[in-house]
């Protein structure tokens, strides 16, 4: 991965606040709360991304995950579209869809799936081995047809872009009224933001240009004409917490971390109203 030094547009009219506990680089917006990372680089994801760069996080290779990411792929499309009324989502635009998992999985349940892939090798591994729709390039580099989407998709690839405002501008335009968005993202209302702000430093990705949490997540929608539905934890992760939280029963914490959305990860789903 090569860095490319970059600037992040904040949404209209947010100024910035230092934070206590966390180095000057990272300052909070004023209006939505949403965290800039000033120090962000952009990277260019190359073919050792899915392979090397990969599996020195997860012990394998991207492709070698192929059944966990499919099988987290398939609960995502199933949360999106449980509540749609029926014929209501029939197409699906993914923003980075990688070597395109997600999107056999939306083709195998119905949808027609076009992806948007910056990697080379991801984008041609998907058509190749998939037949997908997949455009090669960084999702902004490209002009999309205005409200041509039922449901988008993003895992994972919001904080990496840092033209935020484009960013959302162009979702919104993409969907269609009624359309829905459904988001995974990182999370800063969870146990390592919260009690431990140096590892939260430590390990923050040098390629985030922005961190949300459901409340800023929700005022960045509303800014850009969405409304949030629904959000969750993404994952949890309950011997990171101190305190009461650490001892309660696993099943009650489940339920106070699904209740207050309460994780280092989070996933959302929003719509653009009619």
């Amino acid at each position: 991965m090569l860095e490319v030094a970059n600037t992040i547009p904040r949404h209209a009219g947010e100024s910035l606040q230092t934070i206590n506990g966390l180095p000057d680089t990272f300052q909070r917006g004023r209006q939505t709360g949403t965290i800039y990372n000033l120090d962000a680089r952009s990277v260019l994801y190359e073919d050792d991304y899915f392979l090397s760069e990969y599996q020195k996080q997860y012990r394998r290779t991207y492709i070698a995950d192929e059944f966990l990411i499919r099988q987290a792929a398939r609960r995502r499309l199933e949360r999106a579209l449980q509540g749609a009324a029926p014929g209501s989502v029939t197409n699906l635009l993914e923003i980075g869809c990688a070597t395109g998992f997600l999107l056999d999985e939306a083709r195998e349940a119905g949808l027609q799936p076009t992806g948007s892939e910056i990697s080379q090798y991801a984008a041609a591994y998907a058509r190749e081995h998939f037949g997908l729709a997949v455009i090669e390039g960084a999702f902004l580099d490209r002009e999309w047809l205005s409200e041509s989407y039922d449901l988008i998709v993003a895992c994972y690839t919001l904080e990496h872009i840092a033209e935020q405002v484009r960013l959302w501008q162009t979702i919104q335009q993409c969907l269609r009224p009624g359309g829905l968005l459904y988001l995974a993202l990182p999370s800063t209302r969870g146990p390592v933001y919260h009690w431990d702000k140096s590892a939260w430093v430590a390990t923050h990705p040098r390629d985030h240009f922005v961190d949300y949490d459901p409340t800023s997540l929700r005022r960045t929608l509303a800014l850009y004409g969405l409304q949030l539905q629904q959000i969750w934890p993404a994952s949890y992760h309950q011997r990171r917490c101190r305190g009461l939280r650490r001892w309660l029963p696993p099943a009650l914490y489940r339920r106070y971390a699904d209740w207050q959305a309460w994780g280092d990860t989070m996933e959302a789903l929003a719509v653009k109203p009619v």
